[in-house]
């Protein structure tokens, strides 16, 4: 019994492990594709559409977050 508990255990831990690995390389080819201005972009987007989102209470229409990120990207 406790060694298939143990089995269980480690079968879920390489599980994670490969899951992870994957993730970590799908992430290194993203970066480098992405140029660093346009993660900057997202990045204060989110920001700011979080922001407004807990302003309002709510969440925001296409129209309001299109906005927002065309405001962002001419800042930038």
């Amino acid at each position: 019994m406790l060694n298939e508990i143990l089995s269980f255990i480690f079968g879920i831990a390489i599980t994670i492990y490969i899951y992870e690995f994957y993730k970590k390389i799908k992430e290194e080819k993203i970066q480098a594709l992405v140029p660093r201005k346009l993660e900057q972009l997202l990045e204060e987007s989110s920001m700011r559409i979080g922001e407004r989102q807990k302003l309002l209470n709510r969440n925001l229409t296409e129209e309001e977050k299109d906005s927002i990120l065309d405001k962002c990207y001419r800042e930038l």
